[in-house]
């Protein structure tokens, strides 16, 4: 089935823009495994490092969803919610930290990623220890609003 897009999600001359307001908010797509019920809360089970979110300044939140996950939920973020301040782990002499970065895409230029960032550089293959991990899933998780909850 051939979903159109709306007009807005198409990139076209359209560059990148890397100038984040902190209350700007980001959505992901949830599927139902992202998803875990903690009694009467929800708790998000985010990948990391990296994932994809589309940008609230140029997306509606269900754009997320589109052309092909209409049967999943939506989550919101906002930019100030992503850690940003670097992690010096014990047991790594690294710092860690992590970064929203537009990116966009032909067909959805408000496609941007939540990256790690080791030592204030991306490195997408870069071993992150999980104690940080887990510290960076808690705090996106206790912060994260369920718009949408995935159908299936």
């Amino acid at each position: 089935m051939s979903v159109d897009l709306p007009d807005g999600m198409y990139q076209r001359e359209r560059s990148p823009n890397q100038t984040f307001d902190q209350e700007e908010p980001l959505y992901w797509r949830l599927t139902t495994e992202s998803l875990r019920s903690l009694g009467h809360e929800s708790g998000i089970a985010f990948r990391a490092p990296n994932f994809s979110v589309n940008r609230g300044k140029y997306s509606e939140p269900n754009w997320v969803l589109l052309p092909s996950y209409t049967d999943q939920g939506i989550v919101r973020l906002l930019v100030k919610d992503v850690p940003t301040k670097e992690i010096s782990p014990p047991e790594s002499r690294y710092r860690y930290a992590c970064a929203v970065v537009h990116d966009p895409l032909p067909e959805n230029y408000s496609h941007s990623e939540v990256r790690w960032l080791k030592n204030g550089r991306y490195d997408k293959d870069a071993d992150i220890p999980r104690t940080v991990k887990k510290k960076v899933r808690q705090q996106l998780s206790q912060r994260a609003v369920v718009l949408k909850k995935p159908s299936a």
